[in-house]
């Protein structure tokens, strides 16, 4: 399956549409977060894309995405033979919560 990118310039025509885009970004960043942690957890990831769906009101494109780049970050983190659970994205969301 291939996939494009379009890369554009957004623009938002009220505070509506800007309150919209940040809320969409905040669902998907906490989808990102907790993918990677059920990962850790050693969860399939078709199960973590349809738990991700229900718990935070994506579409399975955007729940998807989240899970494959938690995944990536976790590939990328064992790479480099870091503690995954002490990797960049673990502390981020240690200080986080």
């Amino acid at each position: 399956m291939s996939k494009i990118t379009i890369c554009s310039k957004l623009i938002l025509l009220s505070n509506k549409d800007l309150a919209l885009l940040k809320d969409l970004m905040r669902r998907w960043s906490s989808a990102y977060r907790y993918a990677y942690k059920r990962l850790l957890e050693g969860k399939s990831l078709s199960d973590i894309s349809k738990e991700l769906q229900n718990l935070f009101s994506l579409n399975s494109r955007y729940s998807y995405s989240a899970v494959i780049k938690a995944q990536a970050t976790l590939s990328a983190a064992k790479e480099k033979g870091e503690n995954p659970k002490r990797s960049s994205l673990a502390v981020e969301l240690y200080l986080r919560n």
